[in-house]
């Protein structure tokens, strides 16, 4: 039964299983899916075909630059094509998790691969560290997707300083988590963004992602269903009291005990001794429920990417893969269609993964072992896109 506590907070992958370990002050590191994932960053012996080698076609400069409104230094790396005037240029946007600006992950870098994709196709891009990554000041664990947005317009206002960026053409490029956070940008400043590319986001909201990966994880479990459901019926009894009612310690412990209350008078005995059959199980419930007291956790549970993305005018291109398992590609899919404008286009493409990848499973156990790094329909479709928008000017 232990293994339903560890992996009770697997929510919001929204890099893929991805995600951060909590580390604050108080509250205790959990074995969720956030710390499997940061420990796929490993090296790994599988080729990477796509992994640019020199000599490269296009100009590359590491740059560090300071934000004037958070007061933050970023490290950076900005290529550019060389032989052409008047270009567009993007800056990437990581999904959940304190990334490096190459955007490694299960010994991919998918960021740098996508940079030299575009910057050889005409299209100057700006890859940025994260907070307390790389070059990059800040303390990440107490940040939300708010912070990480101001990051990103921190990251514009800088390139319009420059005199070889023309700030016209200025879009966002946001995976998983990053795609909610690039319209977020460009509500926040519109005036300043010329175009996004939301790839993999999870526009439906962190609660329902939450839901969706808490009983992916539990299915493969708790078998008959009636003890899975039973359990989603508990964990969404929580989740529903978060973060309205739990805003620390002592008030999740409250909402984690009437749930389990609740349990205990709603489901049969048998049920109950399956999920939780002795103490020692009971009191790690409680546990396995702080790293919702996050500042991110506590933000993204209650945040509807609705409501920036429909304060969005300027051109968007959404594209979901068909075989994601991080986000639920159909359900975003439906929503992002009722949401978006007539300047925007969405694409499902099939047989591809969450991290972009050529998939026909969509399981995150894979990432490592698939050795192409992105799928090269979407880096045409990309491509070629952001192209179209920087002819037709803003």
């Amino acid at each position: 039964m232990y293994k339903l506590f560890l992996m009770i907070c697997c929510c919001a992958t929204l890099r893929a299983a991805s995600q951060q370990l909590i580390t604050m002050d108080g509250y205790p590191p959990q074995d969720t899916a956030r710390v499997r994932w940061m420990l796929t960053k490993t090296r790994t012996k599988h080729q990477r075909p796509q992994m640019p080698h020199p000599p490269y076609h296009y100009t590359i400069e590491d740059c560090t630059f300071t934000g004037k409104k958070t007061g933050l230094t970023y490290g950076a790396t900005l290529t550019r094509p060389i032989g052409i005037k008047r270009f567009p240029t993007v800056v990437l946007i990581s999904g959940t998790g304190s990334q490096d600006r190459d955007y490694t992950v299960s010994g991919h870098k998918f960021f740098w691969v996508l940079a030299d994709y575009l910057s050889n196709h005409g299209i100057a891009v700006l890859r940025v560290d994260d907070r307390s990554t790389g070059k990059t000041t800040g303390i990440f664990n107490r940040s939300t997707t708010v912070d990480f947005a101001k990051d990103v317009l921190c990251a514009v206002e800088w390139l319009n300083t420059r005199k070889d960026i023309d700030p016209g053409r200025i879009g966002l490029i946001g995976h998983s988590e990053g795609g909610i956070v690039a319209p977020m940008v460009a509500a926040m400043a519109p005036e300043k963004i010329s175009f996004l590319v939301m790839i993999g986001a999870p526009v439906i909201g962190l609660h329902q992602i939450n839901y969706y990966q808490t009983r992916q994880a539990y299915t493969a479990i708790y078998k008959p269903d009636t003890v899975l459901f039973a359990m989603m019926r508990l964990h969404q009894e929580i989740m529903s009291k978060i973060p309205a009612q739990a805003h620390d310690l002592s008030e999740m412990n409250v909402v984690v005990k009437n749930a389990l209350d609740t349990f205990y008078k709603r489901e049969s005995p048998g049920i109950v001794k399956r999920i939780i059959p002795d103490k020692n199980t009971y009191d790690r419930m409680f546990r396995s429920y702080q790293s919702f007291l996050s500042p991110w956790w506590q933000f993204v549970l209650s945040y509807d990417p609705a409501q920036d993305i429909q304060k969005v005018n300027c051109p968007v291109l959404v594209v979901y893969g068909n075989k994601d398992r991080q986000v639920p590609p159909a359900e975003d899919y439906a929503l992002i269609k009722k949401l978006q404008h007539r300047r925007s286009e969405s694409i499902l493409i099939p047989d591809m993964n969450h991290f972009m990848q050529p998939d026909t499973s969509g399981n995150p156990k894979n990432y490592e072992a698939i050795e192409t790094t992105i799928k090269p329909v979407l880096l045409e479709k990309i491509s070629t896109w952001v192209l179209g928008q920087a002819q037709l000017g803003r």
